[in-house]
């Protein structure tokens, strides 16, 4: 990527955050807009991948029993080996399941166009809330009084779990319809409820590998 391409992928992640409407408009004007989703993803993820491996090394885990048959205070070094590949195919199976939806709604978009948005909508918006404070967790080496698996950064759990883990799932979520609408080009209501589908098959997959 040049200076230009650069400076205009910024502003598509930027404009994620504050204006999504308008910023899906212009990137999808672009000649070959998954060429940003997918560096959006690779870009999250990697900081991701990162992130964690600072984590595995300053003592933290998976603060849940993992899915795969690992020890929850080894996960995050097998965590660093998969992490942008969960990242990928999450928004892979996520455009896959809103193209289909859409087809049979008079959905407009294509499927190429669906994983450039999310690229954005499903990961520039957990940069703030998730991924920031938890690098500052594991940087700082804030371990939890209630597991020294687990981070914190002051907030009292309940807080922590429905207020910053939580509200950065319902961004999440709304920016991802404001997208989906935007693709395929019908309806509110269709946006809503197959966004919230595709939302559904994302966010289970997610959550059972990345912890």
């Amino acid at each position: 990527m040049n200076i230009q391409t650069l400076n205009q992928f910024a502003s598509y992640a930027w404009g994620t955050l504050v204006h999504p409407n308008a910023t899906f408009e212009k990137l999808l004007a672009e000649a070959k807009p998954i060429a940003y989703g997918g560096f959006s993803i690779l870009l999250v993820g990697a900081l991701y991948t990162l992130t964690t491996g600072i984590g595995y090394m300053n003592g933290f885990g998976a603060y849940t029993i993992p899915f795969l048959p690992v020890s929850p205070e080894d996960y995050y070094f097998y965590q660093i080996f998969f992490t942008i590949i969960v990242f990928g195919l999450c928004a892979l199976i996520f455009a896959a399941v809103v193209q289909f939806f859409s087809v049979f709604v008079g959905g407009k978009g294509t499927f190429e166009n669906v994983v450039a948005v999310a690229g954005f909508s499903l990961y520039m918006t957990i940069v703030p809330f998730m991924w920031i404070p938890e690098t500052i967790m594991f940087v700082g080496n804030l371990h939890s009084p209630l597991s020294p698996l687990i981070g914190t950064i002051g907030l009292p759990p309940a807080l922590d779990l429905f207020g910053r883990q939580g509200g950065t799932v319902l961004w999440q979520l709304i920016v991802t319809i404001i997208g989906v609408k935007k693709v395929q080009q019908y309806s509110w209501l269709k946006a809503v409820v197959i966004g919230l589908v595709g939302m559904i098959f994302y966010e289970v997959i997610f959550w059972t590998y990345i912890r």
